[in-house]
Order: structure tokens, then C-alpha cells, then sequence
């Protein structure tokens, strides 16, 4: 995403540092790591202006941040940058949906594995 306006990026590395389990790296740059259950999420602010997200971490995570940052800029899109797809709310929460899906499919194959 990006570039944003100053004002703008101090909003968001607000809202980013208010989400569950941020710290802020203390690396020299505006950056954040997200420590959640499912894995880990780097979050950056570039001297630019543009907005980074990389991690591996379940997509309720990035969701959870996307939702975040959009009560402080209400048009923001993600791009995935594997597909290239452009993501806003609806489109990122099907994508979320799927992805509970195929792991809730997964469980269950692996459950009945375990009960057999």
C-alpha cells in the first residue's frame, strides 16, 4: 500500500502499536513485529510513505490488521503480492473464509487419521 501522506502514516503506526501482541522493532526504522499464536508479522513504514506487511501467520491475523488500519484510512487496499490480486474488506474477508475452510478440512481428515 501506499504512499501515504505524513500525517497519515503516524496515524497508522499508531493503530499498528495498538494491535494485540506489537513491538515495535527498535531497528532504526518505523517498524513493527506482530506476535500472534499462528505465526509472525512484520509490519513497515518506508521514508516514502508505503505501508509493508510480511509474515507468516494465519490470514485472521492480516485481516485483523487490515481492519485496524482501515478505521484510520477507510479506502486502503492489500495487495497479495504472490497473485497480485488487490484486496479491500469484502474481497480479503472471502479470501479469510477459504482459507477456514480448508483448514477446518484439514483438521478434520487429520482427526479421523488420528481415530482410526
Amino acid at each position: 500500500a501506499g504512499a501515504f501522506d505524513e500525517a497519515l502514516v503516524k496515524a497508522m503506526d499508531r493503530a499498528v502499536g495498538h494491535f494485540p501482541f506489537a513491538q515495535r522493532t527498535h531497528d532504526g526504522r518505523r517498524a513493527w513485529s506482530i506476535f500472534a499464536k499462528r505465526g509472525e508479522l512484520d509490519v513497515w513504514f518506508t521514508s516514502d510513505g508505503s505501508l509493508f506487511v510480511e509474515g507468516v501467520t494465519s490470514l485472521n491475523v492480516v485481516y485483523a490488521l487490515f481492519l485496524q488500519l482501515l478505521e484510520v484510512c477507510s479506502d486502503l487496499a492489500i495487495e497479495d503480492r504472490i497473485t497480485g490480486e488487490l484486496h479491500d474488506r469484502a474481497s480479503l474477508l472471502r479470501l479469510v473464509r477459504r482459507d477456514e475452510q480448508k483448514v477446518s478440512r484439514k483438521l478434520t481428515v487429520a482427526a479421523s487419521l488420528i481415530a482410526a
